[in-house]
């Protein structure tokens, strides 16, 4: 679950509690990255503005963004907070009895955790030891004990919550490989057939549950599952910020599980595997959000069939200074809107921002004087004031069908999701 990594550590029985309320947000914590040379400041506030735009916790995003060791960043949180830092480690137990009047919800909520007592009192992980309101709570859950502090990644302590409530939210992504990596192997030890493996076994459910909702917190745009034959193992790939890079790899067992799980979600027949197929998923999140998502299958070579998922945008449009546009751009972008002719083109690569900047757009125009059309396939943001049509090219209503009925219904202004 945990254990102690190099830092400065302050006596039992001294811990943030001696230290200001309040923690000086952002840079702060990180500074000795950029001491000691593993980023610029300049690099360093970009990543925290990103990880508070993608619902990210920061050292999440110096970890996958700029490679920086987790034991760096660690030591980073021990000089910032004076306090240890501790790192995951499966072999040392939280004591449950600690737990046993605390909700998980909002251990998870609040990302702490106490994990073990000591002669005094106990030891409690936590992700800001300068959270006063945090530190007044864990007084009041433990009144009379001495309180040690050690600070930890917000990761960290949900893995330890999720182990110690028995994978209550769902299991991290490393423990469902465990299992399909010793079943796969009993499988082979047994001369068992590959046929028993099926879509709906509980851990290969669990693992295309795990796959999106990870996904969706590292705010990738599109997920790639890339099986192989023979025994090579399944790639499962996410495109951030326009990159793709490899998340994690599945048994070569569960290659045909995993995608058939996935076609089903999507309401496909699995039983096609010769041409490709499209369908949409409905997700929803741990925290009750509801998530959309496309689903392309494609067969490839050995019999197989890739899986691409594109997560799509649930929120409502941004505003055009938003998407950081220079200064110029911006005022060009703005005067071509309020144009009452011409076109706006809007090109780039799969997920670089093309419906977000449209839709950016159609806002900053979007008044009662003008009578706006969209067709679109799908609809990712939905606008009140504009008239948005989903295009269904299997029953006739393509873009072209849609915008000659545009032409006829009175626009002021037409926006076409796609040229093709």
């Amino acid at each position: 679950m945990i254990r102690a990594t190099v830092s400065a550590l302050p006596s039992e029985g001294v811990g943030p509690s001696v230290l200001p309320a309040q923690e000086t947000h952002g840079r702060g914590r990180y500074n000795q990255l950029v001491q000691q040379g593993f980023l610029r400041q300049e690099e360093l506030a970009i990543a925290l503005s990103e990880a508070a735009r993608k619902r990210l916790d920061a050292a999440t995003c110096l970890m996958d963004r700029y490679r920086i060791p987790k034991s760096a960043i660690g030591a980073a949180l021990a000089e910032f907070y004076r306090c240890p830092f501790l790192d995951y480690d499966e072999q040392i137990v939280v004591e449950r009895d600690l737990l046993k009047n605390l909700s998980f919800d909002y251990l998870r909520t609040n990302h702490w955790v106490p994990f073990r007592r000591h002669s005094s009192g106990v030891d409690v992980l936590i992700d800001n030891p300068h959270d006063a309101d945090k530190l007044l709570d864990i007084r009041r859950a433990f009144p009379g004990k001495t309180i040690s502090y050690r600070v930890g990644l917000r990761a960290d302590i949900e893995r330890v919550l999720s182990e110690v409530s028995g994978r209550e939210v769902g299991d991290p992504i490393n423990d469902i490989l465990g299992e399909l990596v010793s079943e796969a192997q009993l499988e082979e030890q047994q001369n068992a057939t590959i046929a028993a493996i099926t879509e709906n076994d509980s851990a290969i459910v669990r693992l295309a549950n795990q796959i999106i909702a990870e996904a969706y917190r590292r705010g990738a745009s599109d997920i790639h599952i890339e099986p192989y034959s023979d025994r090579k193992e399944t790639a499962v790939r996410f495109r951030v910020d326009g990159s793709c890079f490899i998340y994690m790899k599945i048994p070569a067992a569960y290659r045909r599980a995993i995608v058939s799980r996935v076609k089903i979600m999507a309401s496909l027949d699995i039983a096609e595997r010769r041409k490709p197929q499209d369908g949409k998923i409905r997700f929803k999140l741990s925290t009750g959000q509801e998530i959309e998502l496309r689903v392309a299958t494609l067969p490839t070579a050995g019999f197989n069939e890739d899986v691409v998922i594109r997560l799509l945008s649930a929120n409502g449009p941004r505003r055009l200074d938003d998407l950081e546009f220079s200064d110029e751009t911006r005022r060009l972008v703005s005067t071509l809107a309020e144009k009452p002719h011409g076109i706006v083109l809007c090109a780039g690569p799969t997920g670089s921002g093309k419906t977000t900047t449209l839709h950016a757009i159609l806002a900053s125009i979007n008044t009662d004087e003008r009578k706006i059309w969209t067709a679109e396939d799908p609809i990712e943001i939905t606008q009140d004031g504009l008239r948005q049509v989903q295009v269904h090219p299997k029953i006739g209503l393509t873009f072209a069908a849609t915008m000659r009925a545009f032409l006829r219904a009175d626009p002021d202004v037409i926006m076409i999701g796609e040229m093709r």
